[in-house]
């Protein structure tokens, strides 16, 4: 539901490094209306359902071959939580069945650092972190321009 959420309104962004989209809590979530009970509050505001979600949407748009060659790009999503965003980036494959080693780790923690932004990156799984919500538009900028000094290094 969420992923052809996220086609049909055109959410995803597409930068020179990687593609990006936010998902608001009252974005179809089921918990905005009933509340936001830890129970069921926002499902993709945890981080393996968010990366399922961020795989499966780079998966259906390579296969239709719009994110293929020099149109793939990493894709970050961004889920909000009561006050801060969940953020999970996924390496996109030029081709099916490449490897892409996922370098989002440094890169989030650099951007997020830049800004002087507050944190939490204690997963397992450095490709996620935690920002405020204050911070979350420039930690986006912030990563555009990380990545673009990283890509001429």
């Amino acid at each position: 539901h969420e992923a052809v959420s996220l086609v049909e309104k055109r959410a995803l962004t597409c930068l020179k490094h990687f593609r990006y989209a936010y998902l608001t809590r009252s974005q179809g979530s089921a918990a905005a209306a009933t509340g936001g009970h830890a129970s069921q509050d926002n499902l993709l505001a945890q981080p393996v359902a968010l990366g399922k979600l961020a795989h499966f949407l780079v998966e259906i748009h390579r296969v239709n071959s719009k994110w293929v060659g020099t149109k793939a790009r990493p894709l970050i999503l961004l889920a909000e939580r009561i006050s801060t965003y969940l953020v999970v980036g996924v390496g996109c494959p030029e081709v099916a069945g490449e490897f892409v080693k996922n370098t989002f780790g440094k890169a989030f923690k650099l951007a997020a650092e830049g800004i002087n932004a507050r944190f939490r990156h204690n997963s397992f799984d450095t490709s996620v972190m935690e920002i405020e919500r204050d911070d979350v538009h420039r930690f986006i900028e912030s990563l555009h321009v990380t990545m673009d000094h990283a890509g001429r290094a």
